[in-house]
């Protein structure tokens, strides 16, 4: 028969069969702490079931059971006294000192901070002291604070890196651009057109096109002005090989071109993408590319002019 509430000893008094009850409440009932509740509940000596909100409850009639099945068996370090009851007073000490933690933490931040960081910072200090009370001794509690406070710089100055990086990539980028026509007016007509005509609009704005992306794709936003400046010489120079009649390209320009694209192409591939071993790497392998872009660019130079004389435009500096 079962026993009417009136007949039960102890705890199982205040305990209702069908009521479901949050686990601190729960553990409360059953006189544990937190941590014994959730050992017995991976033990499978006690059973949770899970609300729509996915929140774990415990079923009176849970408790109930597992006090009946004989709870004089579990450990006897996770059994504690019932806790009494929080007093209105201990809550508002508690939220005192837990605003005062929080006020600490905020103050430590720079003054430039901005809200997202102060906000988070908030919600990290309150979630990392849900289980201390103000008996916590304050060196450990400072500590604490302490470490959340340099996460939370750590995170400002990451981010504010990474909008410096991005702002320093689109820079360069730019830098880029403007390297590339000052550098097409350069070449030949008879390779890209006179100024102002179609043909050499049409090139420009293609050109300007290709290597944006692939400066997109190649930079990171941590490298100089000069890094840029090379990819930019060795993209037209290659292009410009590539572009060149067959039979005014000796085949010794053509070997450099091809050494060229192999070595600057690996070099950005690794120093641009890979900031973190450019030091040890770029050193090396920007020597072979220069020395191989500048060949390319000597032998470009060196390039025989036109078989006939030709009207209206005169070769630039790279084809004599």
């Amino acid at each position: 028969m079962t026993r009417r509430n009136g007949d039960r000893p102890g705890r199982e008094r205040e305990i209702d069969p069908a009521q479901l009850y949050p686990v601190g409440a729960a553990a409360r009932l059953l006189g544990l702490s937190a941590s014994g509740f959730r050992e017995l509940e991976r033990a499978g000596r006690l059973t949770c079931e899970r609300t729509a909100g996915r929140h774990r409850r415990v079923a009176g009639s849970e408790l109930l059971r597992f006090l009946e099945a004989g709870a004089q068996d579990q450990p006897q370090e996770l059994a504690l006294a019932p806790a009494p009851p929080v007093s209105a007073t201990d809550r508002a000490a508690r939220q005192a000192w837990l605003t005062r933690r929080v006020n600490q933490g905020l103050a430590a931040l720079p003054t430039e901070a901005p809200a997202s960081a102060r906000v988070r910072l908030r919600a990290d200090i309150e979630r990392a002291l849900r289980g201390y009370d103000p008996g916590v001794p304050d060196p450990e509690v400072n500590a604490l604070v302490q470490t959340l406070v340099d996460q939370a710089c750590e995170q400002m100055e990451a981010e504010q890196e990474r909008v410096e990086r991005a702002a320093n990539k689109a820079t360069l980028i730019e830098d880029g651009l403007e390297t590339l026509v000052r550098a097409i007016h350069r070449l030949p007509s008879r390779l890209v057109g006179a100024p102002k005509t179609p043909k050499r609009r049409h090139l420009e704005s293609r050109l300007r096109d290709e290597l944006r992306g692939y400066l997109r794709s190649r930079l990171t936003g941590e490298e100089l002005v000069f890094d840029v400046e090379e990819l930019v010489r060795d993209f037209l120079a290659t292009w410009q090989v590539e572009h060149t009649p067959p039979s005014r390209v000796p085949g010794a320009v053509k070997a450099v071109a091809s050494g060229l694209v192999g070595a600057v192409g690996g070099a950005a591939a690794v120093t641009l993408s890979m900031p973190s071993i450019r030091a040890t790497v770029k050193a090396g392998m920007t020597a072979v590319a220069t020395e191989l872009s500048q060949r390319l660019r000597t032998a470009i130079a060196n390039m025989p002019p036109p078989a006939s004389g030709g009207s209206g435009s005169s070769p630039g500096p790279g084809a004599r």
